[in-house]
């Protein structure tokens, strides 16, 4: 595996939370998360199976813009705890967080589609991240 300082996967973390195969919990280390700023509808990420959920979007559906954001929310703030750069998207996770602390997964439905918008394009942003092997 990447050493810190690299950006990995949502299936990297998912498949290294200690519950496939002989892969390591390599998720725990970094725990607790918060998905939000800590109040409201935030989710606190206390556990490694927890995490996996997440990661594997079964908060909601995998077509819910804002379940595929905590997945790649959490994918990103593991990769910044194992060591990767976050600056490119700082900016980024705070506007998702501020969301987050007012939004959870069962609002999608009642978003704007301007709203809807801006999620995914939270969530395209972070997936780039989590997906560059240049953050390495």
């Amino acid at each position: 595996p990447c050493g810190g300082g690299c950006t990995l996967t949502i299936g990297y973390w998912k498949t290294h939370a200690g519950f496939h195969g002989n892969n390591p919990d390599r998720v725990t280390q970094y725990l607790p998360i918060w998905l939000g700023t800590g109040s409201g509808e935030s989710i606190h990420v206390t556990g490694a199976e927890q995490a996996m959920n997440i990661l594997s979007m079964k908060l909601g559906h995998s077509s819910n813009g804002i379940t595929k954001l905590y997945a790649q929310l959490l994918g990103a703030k593991l990769n910044i705890a194992n060591g990767a750069d976050g600056a490119a998207v700082a900016v980024t996770i705070a506007a998702a967080d501020d969301f987050l602390e007012d939004h959870d997964w069962t609002d999608w439905d009642s978003l704007s589609r301007a709203e809807k918008r801006r999620v995914l394009r939270w969530m395209s942003t972070l997936d780039d991240y989590n997906n560059a092997s240049a953050w390495c």
